[in-house]
């Protein structure tokens, strides 16, 4: 029967010679793999890197916004605090002549019921 299917002793020194071939083979496609796995794992590190990075834009330009925001606030106020020192100073300056006025009038009664 193996006459007949012509395995003899070449044929199994071949196949043995091809399989210690396919098994070097095998060996030497190791570190490929290892190297495929380890540019897998990079690449999923480098694209969670890159989504923060997105978020820690996002956070930024918020911030950004937020600081032009309060700077607007902060001129308004200044400019309020402007006009209201501005009227306090106006304020103050009527009532310096209305006490003026008064004291006038004070200091007329006061002579006038001396004088009565």
């Amino acid at each position: 029967m193996l006459k007949d299917a012509r395995i003899d002793g070449e044929l199994i020194t071949s196949l043995s010679t091809s399989i210690s071939s396919f098994e070097a083979a095998a060996k030497g496609m190791a570190p490929t793999a290892d190297g495929m796995n380890a540019t897998k794992k990079y690449s999923e590190e480098m694209a969670m890197a890159a989504a923060q990075m997105e978020s820690l834009n996002s956070l930024y330009k918020v911030q950004v916004e937020s600081t032009s925001r309060q700077t607007e606030v902060n001129e308004r106020v200044a400019e309020n605090a402007e006009q209201l020192k501005a009227q306090m100073e106006h304020l103050t300056t009527s009532l310096s002549s209305l006490n003026g006025v008064y004291g006038g009038m004070l200091s007329a009664m006061s002579r006038k019921l001396i004088i009565i």
